[in-house]
């Protein structure tokens, strides 16, 4: 028997979305450009730009840490 999630899942859209912008970074410390620029595509279509999905991160971390 397989389970698959729901297609509204949100739970599952912030783990492939946490994952997406781990990979951005990735891609940027190790000088693959083309990768992160495909990445920031996916996050865009998704309707989560770049800048602000780091920024969302950076403050879950901190809170993670707290």
């Amino acid at each position: 028997m397989l389970l698959l999630p729901k297609e509204d899942s949100e739970h599952f859209r912030g783990i492939i979305v946490r994952s997406l912008i781990n990979r951005h970074a990735d891609y940027l410390k190790s000088g693959g450009v083309l990768r992160a620029s495909a990445v920031a595509m996916l996050l865009k279509k998704l309707d989560i730009p770049v800048n602000q999905a780091i920024e969302s991160l950076k403050k879950f971390r901190e809170c993670a840490e707290k």
